[in-house]
């Protein structure tokens, strides 16, 4: 785990983050007093390893524009 410095928007302040990559993504804790990720997560991540993420590509994609209450949709994909 690594430590990121950002800069808040409502107080102009720095904060200092945890920072952990997993994969291809970096993942940033805003709450200083969560527990770490790799706690949270077990053992979804070293179940995840055997994946490996880093070869992964995306091979297609779709979008749908529903006219409809969003949460119509959301009842009906959970």
């Amino acid at each position: 785990m690594r430590e990121i410095s950002l800069i808040s928007a409502k107080t102009k302040r720095t904060t200092t983050n945890a920072l952990r990559n997993m994969g291809r993504m970096d993942l940033v804790n805003l709450d200083p007093q969560a527990q770490p990720l790799d706690e949270f997560l077990n053992p979804i991540p070293s179940e995840l390893n055997q994946f490996n993420s880093q070869d992964l590509r995306l091979i297609g994609s779709d979008h749908r524009v529903v006219n409809c209450n969003w949460k119509a949709v959301a009842d009906v994909f959970p």
